[in-house]
């Protein structure tokens, strides 16, 4: 679990592959840690395209961080992980709040934990924020998307 001053938020990344969030000039490599979070799915074989069947869900819109909050949902998909609460976190002042534990995980996921009410899921910006080296492949992305219903 990393901390993110900028998102005011604790991270754990659980998509297959580290995320480099670029911030201006710096740029803080968040390792996965753990399984990666991934929709089940049921495989109908129909000959040469096999069909996937995946769990219903609206789409809902985006939203952009940073406005974290830690909202739990009970009754959820045992393939996700429970809500943590808030941690703790001091400033130079001796100031602190809890900030929230926020998941990283791909799009499709972070869409269906927002159907069932779950806000602490995120997802890498790979549109609009992506950073892109010279042949536009994805090196970077420079924030992260919360969908809402």
């Amino acid at each position: 679990m990393l901390y993110i001053e900028q998102l005011a938020a604790f991270v754990v990344n659980q998509t297959p592959h580290p995320i480099n969030l670029v911030l201006g000039d710096d740029t803080i490599t968040i390792q996965p840690q753990g399984e990666p979070i991934r929709l089940p799915e049921s495989r109908l074989d129909d000959g040469v395209i096999a069909t996937v069947k995946l769990l219903p869900a609206q789409l809902p819109e985006p939203a952009w961080l940073p406005v974290p909050s830690n909202s739990n949902c009970d009754g959820q998909e045992p393939f996700l992980p429970v809500s943590e609460p808030g941690h703790p976190v001091t400033d130079a002042s001796g100031w602190f709040e809890y900030a929230p534990v926020l998941f990283i995980v791909p799009m499709v996921v972070a869409q269906f934990a927002a159907q069932l009410g779950r806000g602490d899921f995120i997802a890498p910006d790979t549109g609009s924020g992506a950073v892109r080296d010279s042949n536009g492949n994805i090196i970077g992305v420079r924030g992260f998307v919360r969908y809402c219903v």
